[in-house]
């Protein structure tokens, strides 16, 4: 009963909320809008159904578990406990013993998240997953907030299709897993940027980029730094795009360097906070992970090299494989059950888009459409630098299509945004007309 109700309550709360943001967007929006909020609800209920009876185990069930264990200190002394969870959630460590795995790390974060999802919902899995999947929806649709006033009318479908309603974005950002909150944390971090870069509205765009840079580097740090650099290029290009002649010459190179600033002031920054993903640190946490996972053995395995080498110039020589698997893999070939089979049928349409943009659109008038857009130029940054550190790292198929989350919603944008409406004509069908028309 009490899953019932809980759920219940979650339902109509963001219900409520979701009433209340639909009266900003336009009639065709608000129904992509209503399919991706009912795409969360419906894949939160498949994630517990698959977990608890079908795999029966996995991160998320592990971190339900010591949720309820800290849910009933909370029940036991509410007052001694609150501030210990507290320092669990922001990865310090805590004045009582905690029998939680990770302490200070996004484990212990994930383990104390759930731990007062579990307080909350009276111990329901259901509706724990429904509020982290709700959770994650609303930055998504934060994201598209941000992204819609440079996105031309006739695309915005395609760009809530992006933002929204990806499968596999759907899927696994419906569950207790890290990255539900990092994909979260990402669309208020960009809605955030975009309202400080385009809008000056700095208060609200401040708290909003605050809140989600939090986020990331409380589940996923890897995400700070392609995110700062990305953020640098988004400034550059904003400011420059429309300035010409003496003007430009003159502000460009001071635009550049300040965002440069920016870049490199957040590395040095992400570094301190979290030395794994350190500059200097990158390439052995990229071996250590090879390692990890050529000891672990699975049914989608997968191995870059025979042997980890932890040099950054080791590294640079799987830079192409790297970004190939994060990008296009699984290949049907691969597919060894039903959940790869859809994230196969998923890469195959991204690989098809991908050769349809090469051949018949041309890289030039691609990259021509690229710079010509702010918004894209960080969508390339981001997707890029995600995608070479996922597929350094990554050794199985399966979190693979995990980890690569918080980056296909703008992996989506840029594909769908390049594709022309129409299709592109043939040589002969240009001639013709060209013939006609003389």
């Amino acid at each position: 009963m009490i899953e019932l109700i809980a759920s219940s309550v979650v339902l109509l709360l963001s219900t409520m909320l979701l009433g209340s943001l639909l009266r900003r967007f336009k009639g065709n929006e608000q129904k992509l809008i209503l399919a991706g909020f009912i795409a969360h609800v419906v894949a939160a209920f498949v994630q517990v159904w698959l977990h608890r009876y079908y795999y029966g185990y996995g991160d998320m069930l592990s971190y339900f578990r010591q949720g309820m264990y800290l849910a009933d200190l909370l029940h036991d002394d509410f007052l001694k406990y609150v501030p210990e969870i507290l320092a669990l959630i922001f990865q310090q460590k805590p004045s009582v013993t905690l029998w939680v795995q990770g302490e200070g790390s996004s484990t212990g974060t994930m383990a104390g998240l759930a731990g007062v999802l579990a307080f909350v919902t009276g111990g329901s899995l259901y509706a724990s997953c429904l509020s982290v999947s709700i959770g994650s929806f609303f930055g998504q649709l934060a994201l598209y907030a941000a992204l819609r006033n440079d996105t031309p009318k006739v695309y915005i479908p395609r760009l809530l299709v992006s933002c929204l309603l990806v499968p596999s974005v759907v899927f696994w950002s419906s569950g207790i897993i890290k990255e539900a909150i990092a994909l979260s944390g990402l669309g208020f971090a960009v809605l955030g940027l975009y309202r400080l870069v385009r809008h000056n509205r700095h208060f609200s765009g401040l708290c909003a980029l605050c809140i989600g840079v939090l986020l990331m580097g409380l589940s996923k740090p890897y995400l700070l730094g392609p995110f700062a650099v990305a953020t640098s290029i988004w400034f550059y290009w904003s400011r420059t795009i429309r300035i010409k002649g003496q003007v430009a010459m003159a502000a460009k190179p001071l635009y550049f360097l300040f965002g440069l600033m920016i870049a490199m002031a957040s590395l040095i920054g992400i570094g301190q906070l979290f030395p794994r993903y350190s500059i200097e640190n990158l390439a052995e946490e990229a071996g250590h992970m090879q390692d990890v996972g050529r000891r672990v053995e699975g049914g989608s395995n997968y191995e870059l090299a025979s042997t980890s080498e932890r040099t950054a110039q080791a590294q640079l020589v799987f830079v192409p494989i790297a970004l190939v698997t994060a990008l296009f893999r699984p290949f049907f070939f691969e597919v060894h059950n039903a959940l790869s089979l859809i994230n196969a049928a998923e890469t195959t349409f991204i690989a098809l888009v991908f050769l349809f943009l090469v051949f018949r659109q041309g890289p030039r008038k691609c990259w021509s459409i690229i710079i010509g857009s702010p918004m894209l130029m960080f969508c390339l940054i981001f997707v890029l630098l995600v995608a070479l550190g996922v597929g350094l790292t990554a050794t199985n198929l399966g979190t693979l299509s995990r980890y690569r989350i918080p980056m296909m919603p703008m992996y989506f944008v840029l594909l769908l945004m390049l594709l022309p409406l129409k299709a592109v004509r043939q040589p002969r069908e240009r001639l013709v007309q060209r013939t006609n028309a003389d």
